[in-house]
């Protein structure tokens, strides 16, 4: 299912996920380093868990769990600290059915629009089914 973002406020919530944004490298005392994910960052995350409604709308939401940070595995490109784009590309991402998912070594760029796509590794973590929370 190609999904897609069309509300505002899901843009919003998508760039303030991606500013708070770690890497799981464990430093003193146990705490993810950050490494906030601003304009020109090309590298591999973890997306903060979505809702993919019937229609293939996507929902940046934190309603299974706790809150969940976007976690960066790879970098081959620091972003500018420029702001994002307000374009949010998924075309690149299949889910398998509408639900709630964490997307696991998914290729992100911000140059320009905010290109999510797949790689080799990329896992879809069903987390249930999407509510309108």
């Amino acid at each position: 299912m190609k999904a897609k973002v069309t509300q505002y406020s899901q843009v919003n919530r998508a760039k303030e996920a991606l500013g708070r944004a770690v890497q799981p490298v464990i430093v003193a005392k146990g705490v993810p380093e950050p490494m906030p994910v601003t304009h020109g960052f090309q590298g591999v995350i973890t997306m903060t868990p979505v809702q993919v409604l019937d229609n293939g709308e996507v929902r940046f939401c934190n309603m299974y769990r706790e809150p969940q940070p976007v976690l960066v595995h790879e970098v081959a490109q620091r972003g500018d600290h420029g702001h994002l784009s307000e374009t949010f590309d998924l075309s690149g991402l299949n889910f398998p059915q509408p639900g709630a998912y964490r997307v696991h070594k998914v290729r992100l760029t911000t140059n320009g629009s905010n290109r999510f796509t797949e790689t080799p590794e990329t896992q879809y973590e069903y987390l249930g089914e999407p509510t309108l929370g």
